[in-house]
């Protein structure tokens, strides 16, 4: 079964600017490490991966359904550290 989704599209860039991440339930496991990346105005990009590797914590911090513990994010019109 393949699923497919599709979100309202982005306008601008996105970067991933050394953010580490835990989640609040288990502070002392280290989900994401000094994570870097930037995403171009119009570029497609997939996140791939085993499970557990991040994936969905990294859609999860771009949609700020938490905070990063440490680093930046920086998306159309929002900015967290």
């Amino acid at each position: 079964m393949t699923l497919h989704l599709q979100y309202g599209r982005a306008r601008g860039e996105i970067s991933f600017r050394r953010v580490s991440f835990s989640y609040p339930s288990r502070p002392s496991v280290q989900v994401l490490r000094e994570v870097t990346f930037h995403v171009a105005a119009g570029q497609k990009v997939a996140l791939v991966g085993a499970s557990g590797c991040g994936k969905t914590t990294i859609l999860q911090l771009l949609e700020r359904f938490y905070e990063p513990s440490d680093g930046l994010i920086v998306s159309p019109n929002k900015k967290t550290s």
